[in-house]
């Protein structure tokens, strides 16, 4: 899915984070200047609708644990 977003996977996986307003925040953490580079796509990236479409579905077939209370 980043792949068709042109973007690195991890921007997308926060970008995907970042939707969600029961989040309060989203820590990263880098172990080399190319992971820095990656996450820097978000300055100016906003997720398209299908790539929020599908990520959607996937949550419903794997629920996020905070949505039950665990």
């Amino acid at each position: 899915m980043a792949q068709r977003e042109e973007i690195p996977p991890a921007a997308l996986a926060l970008a995907w984070n970042l939707q969600h307003d029961y989040l309060a925040s989203s820590l990263i953490g880098i172990s080399n200047p190319q992971q820095l580079d990656d996450i820097a796509y978000l300055d100016n990236y906003e997720i398209s609708e299908e790539a929020l479409s599908s990520l959607e579905a996937i949550s419903k077939e794997i629920p996020y644990p905070m949505e039950h209370g665990f």
